[in-house]
């Protein structure tokens, strides 16, 4: 156990690093199966941010999935403009595939910087004292991955709207697959900024935080649902129209 001085730093630092674990794992042909093994062991990362992120990702890659095929449609390939629009959608969804999978790595990397705060002394007031204001910082900081995500989302729904309206009709069926997930990766990061959010002593910025994940949760939501509905033609279980 660290021993902490006066001249020590604030915040202890861990021997290995669980994002630079993270972002190893991914570099590996078999990256996906070590990644689910990680996620499925005692050790607090990857959790439930890095989740979010990857059912991001896999939306964004299911939605490439379309766009691909329809580039390759024959029917497509006829009207330039649609051809164009749909290579444009195209570098959007890789670009925001990108973007999720960085956010693993941010989350675990935050959630080490915090779980190093709750391991500080207290024995003395000046400890604790140290410890609490740190903690808040820390436990504020810990929210931006997941709200990073509730962006990502929100970006990457309107971008499977508008596939929606240019995919080939024998793929775009799969769209609802990524708009269900990008929906999943809303909710679960809203439940981030919640884990973070109870434990600060600021009930105003609580509030604040809980809020603004809400209302991008929401949106997620609607346009997940818009998705849906546009392409099977009726809404999903338990929405109403």
């Amino acid at each position: 156990m660290d021993v902490m001085t006066p001249d020590s730093p604030s915040i202890p630092s861990s021997e290995s690093s669980p994002s630079a674990e993270l972002a190893a794992l991914f570099e590996s042909v078999q990256g996906v199966e070590k990644f689910l093994d990680k996620l499925g062991s005692d050790e607090p990362t990857p959790g439930g941010g890095a989740t979010a992120a990857v059912m991001g990702s896999i939306a964004c890659a299911q939605a490439s999935m379309v766009a691909e095929l329809s580039l390759a449609n024959k029917e497509c390939q006829k009207d330039p403009t649609r051809i164009e629009t749909l290579k444009g959608l195209l570098a959007s969804f890789k670009q925001l595939q990108s973007a999720f999978s960085a956010q693993i790595v941010n989350d675990a990397k935050a959630y080490g910087e915090l779980s190093a705060v709750f391991k500080m002394q207290r024995d003395t007031e000046a400890q604790r004292q140290e410890r609490h204001t740190l903690l808040q910082q820390k436990l504020e900081e810990a929210t931006a991955p997941p709200f990073t995500i509730l962006r990502f989302v929100n970006e990457a729904l309107e971008v499977v709207k508008k596939l929606a309206d240019v995919a080939s009709s024998m793929s775009r069926t799969d769209l609802i697959v990524a708009a269900l997930a990008l929906k999943a990766s809303a909710r679960g990061a809203e439940a981030m900024v919640l884990a973070n959010t109870c434990y600060l002593s600021d009930s105003e910025k609580a509030e604040e935080l809980e809020g603004k994940a809400a209302n991008e949760a929401e949106i997620a939501d609607s346009v997940s649902d818009e998705v849906y509905t546009l392409i099977s033609g009726k809404a999903p279980v338990g929405v109403q129209r």
